[in-house]
């Protein structure tokens, strides 16, 4: 049996909520189920609730170029890119290339650890840049 269930939130973030979940191919129902599913199998909120960053507030960021699906899409590019450096140093033929590889790694992390995500257009940018340089680490992996 189902059951409704009523809150009251912020307009806006309703909105945004509403278009990621469209963008996701879900509506809010689907989502909501999701996050209190995950939260009765974990048996706490399914999420980190400590900030890795100061979280911006409105006064600090300028909003209306905050993109969140651009940022996350560049993260997993980052993410995957830096998997495809490990599994390169993970082949390398001898120490000098595998540190080579574990280095790029590490510049990759910190590249991607103090990149604003409140900036559209450097984002766009260094995702550009992130698949480029995918490409070229999975070629270099192709001929491993």
């Amino acid at each position: 049996m189902s059951v409704s269930v009523n809150f009251r939130t912020d307009e806006e973030l309703k909105k945004e909520a509403e278009n990621i979940c469209r963008t996701l191919g879900m509506n809010m129902t689907t989502a909501m189920n999701m996050f209190l599913t995950a939260m009765v199998r974990e048996r706490t909120i399914p999420f980190d609730l400590t900030p890795t960053s100061p979280t911006p507030t409105t006064a600090d960021v300028e909003w209306e170029d905050y993109n969140p699906m651009l940022y996350d899409v560049m993260r997993e590019t980052a993410t995957r890119l830096g998997g495809v450096y490990l599994h390169l140093a993970d082949v390398a033929k001898n120490e000098q290339e595998e540190d080579y590889w574990v280095q790029k790694d590490r510049e990759l992390f910190e590249e991607i650890n103090s990149m604003p995500f409140n900036t559209a257009e450097k984002v766009r940018s260094m995702q550009d840049d992130l698949n480029k340089r995918l490409e070229e680490a999975l070629a270099i992996g192709a001929d491993k």
